[in-house]
Order: structure tokens, then C-alpha cells, then sequence
């Protein structure tokens, strides 16, 4: 039996050497590498796996490709090609991480739920470094968010060798220009300046957060509040999230894997606080 315990993989109670990939290359329809009308997806998959094992590897880090159902009604997950892996894992004697989240989950296409940028214009998910493309305060994406990665939770709960849920995968806005100026998140950041006994205004209903980072001489406050909110937002996501899945199955680790460097000066506008995303997790990870 493996587990992961601070970091550190064990099997069987002893401490072991993780040497672990992650693994899409034949399958993932946004890094694919053979056609989608290749005929033996499942063998070369299985060929991938059975190579990785003879060559060392004891960890395979996968996604839970599949079709997921969030609406109220029907929430179900199924993905035979991801369960064929995890068999095959478990047959070689290999450990597992499941990724829970891919790209924002949801059960309908919100016409009101894309992440705004400072300029007005909804992000439309085309660049796909970018995992979160929704608003973090949209109802209907939380919802689905939840219900989404409680039933992926359950669906690999009780596999032996999967150690590790990872939530979503480097999170963070989007890089390109600030974030995220949905009608949800300004109502949301309203009430969050108020909470907070913050008085930049005396009318905060209709308060709007600032486009820009102030110019030489103006007060800073306001973008100071805003890129606080934004990037407490992020954390709070990423962590509800993690609990969601952990709540599922606590022998099973909850872990995300950030990019490569906290200190980097776009960290502020793409809204990464690795400090208090680690908090909520058991492992942190950087690409």
C-alpha cells in the first residue's frame, strides 16, 4: 500500500525514493501527441506505462480525463481510459497522483462567467497555460466546481496506489493584463471592503475597483485593496477546492503545483500567494 506522508512517498510503512512523470502524451486532447483517430490509444498508453516501469519509475502523475455531468440533476463522472491506467498502475505495482480539476469546470456554457481583463474584454480560454478562465465568485461555477470535484473524489477514493488528489494545476489569473473585473467579482470585492472596515468611499455599492496601477503621486490605496482581494480570492478557490476532494478520502494528499518562481514581479497581477496556498494543502509543488 502506498501513501504520501509530508511529502515523502511510503509503501508498505517505508520510506521510498518517488521517481515519478506525468503522464498525457498520448491521450490529453490539449497536449496531444497522436492523432485522435489513432485506433490503439489504450495499448500505447499501456506500452507508455509498462516502459516507465521498467526504466524505475514508481509514481505516475495522471488527469481525470473523462466525461463529467455537474448539472443538479445528474452529477457523474465516468473515464474508462483514465481507469485502464490506474489498473494497469496497480498491476505494476506503481503509485498514483489524480489531478481533479482540469480547466474551470462547468456544467453549461454561463454567458456571464469569463474572467474580465482591465480593458473590458471577457478572457475566452484560448491560451491554455491558463487553467481558470472563470470568475472565482461566478454561483454557477462554484457550484459546479464543487459538485464536479467531490464526485471525481469519490469516483478514485478507494484505489490503493492513488496517494495524491492535485488541484487544478498551476493556478493563477491569467498573465496578459490584470484580472478579473466580472460583475460577480466587483460585487463580491463591495462586500469584502466593507467586512474589512475599509472606507475608500462613501458610496461602496457603487464602487468600482481601479484599472491601473496608480500613477506617480496618486494614492496607492486602491490598487493596493484590489490586488489584496484578488489574490486572497485565488487562494481561498484553490484551497476550497483541495478540501472538497480531501474531505472525500484524508488518507489521500492534497497538493497543487504552482509556477516557477514566487519572487517573480508578475506574481501580483497574476495573483499568486504560495504562502497561503500552502497552508491549505499538504504539498506544494513548483514546476
Amino acid at each position: 500500500m502506498y501513501e504520501l506522508k509530508n511529502g515523502i512517498l511510503y509503501k508498505d510503512g517505508k520510506k521510498m525514493l518517488c521517481l515519478g512523470a506525468a503522464y498525457f502524451a498520448s491521450f490529453h486532447e490539449k497536449k496531444i501527441a497522436l492523432p485522435l483517430d489513432y485506433p490503439n490509444r489504450v495499448e500505447e498508453m499501456k506500452r507508455d506505462i509498462r516502459d516507465m516501469k521498467a526504466a524505475g519509475f514508481n509514481m505516475v502523475r495522471t488527469s481525470a480525463l473523462g466525461t463529467l455531468d455537474t448539472s443538479e440533476n445528474n452529477t457523474s463522472y465516468s473515464g474508462e481510459f483514465i481507469d485502464e491506467m490506474l489498473d494497469l498502475t496497480e498491476e505494476l505495482d506503481m503509485s498514483a497522483l489524480v489531478r481533479i480539476q482540469g480547466y474551470s469546470m462547468k456544467s453549461q456554457d454561463y454567458p456571464d462567467s469569463g474572467m474580465i481583463d482591465s480593458d473590458g474584454v471577457a478572457y475566452d480560454g484560448s491560451f491554455n497555460l491558463n487553467f481558470i478562465n472563470d470568475s472565482l465568485h461566478h454561483p454557477g461555477v462554484l457550484g459546479d466546481n464543487q459538485r464536479g470535484t467531490e464526485v471525481i473524489a469519490n469516483h478514485f477514493k478507494d484505489r490503493e496506489n492513488v496517494v495524491g488528489f492535485l488541484t487544478y494545476n498551476e493556478p493563477h489569473y491569467p498573465g496578459k493584463a490584470v484580472y478579473d473585473y466580472n460583475e460577480h467579482t466587483i460585487k463580491v470585492y463591495r462586500q469584502w471592503l466593507k467586512d474589512n472596515n475599509i472606507n475608500i468611499t462613501d458610496d461602496i455599492d457603487n464602487y468600482n475597483p481601479p484599472r491601473k496601477r496608480p500613477d506617480g503621486g496618486e494614492k496607492p490605496e486602491d490598487w493596493i485593496y484590489w490586488r489584496m482581494f484578488s489574490t486572497e480570492a485565488m487562494s481561498k478557490f484553490i484551497n476550497t477546492s483541495a478540501d472538497i476532494a480531501k474531505k472525500v478520502n484524508t488518507n489521500i494528499s492534497s497538493l497543487t503545483c504552482m509556477t516557477p518562481n514566487m519572487l517573480e514581479y508578475d506574481n501580483f497581477i497574476r495573483g499568486c500567494d504560495y504562502y497561503d496556498i500552502a497552508e491549505g494543502m499538504d504539498i506544494m509543488g513548483i514546476t
